[in-house]
């Protein structure tokens, strides 16, 4: 879903927290698939945001919400 502030959609699909930082995009996933949140790309660093996401789609929530990896 292409989105104009990645940032407040995925906080409102998200549970209220505290962000240090800006959201650049974000995934869900239900019984229906995977939708990833992002601004239409135009830069390298947009590219591989939208991968990130997408790697989320296959293998669901691999890190907690300050980037560390959930082992």
């Amino acid at each position: 879903v292409r989105v104009a502030d990645p940032d407040a959609a995925c906080r409102a699909l998200s549970h209220p927290r505290v962000q240090f930082f800006r959201i650049l995009a974000c995934a869900t996933w239900d019984a229906a698939g995977c939708t990833i949140y992002a601004p239409a790309p135009k830069s390298e660093r947009d590219f591989a945001t939208l991968g990130h996401e997408l790697l989320h789609c296959f293998e669901g929530r691999w890190h907690d919400d300050y980037g560390n990896v959930i082992k």
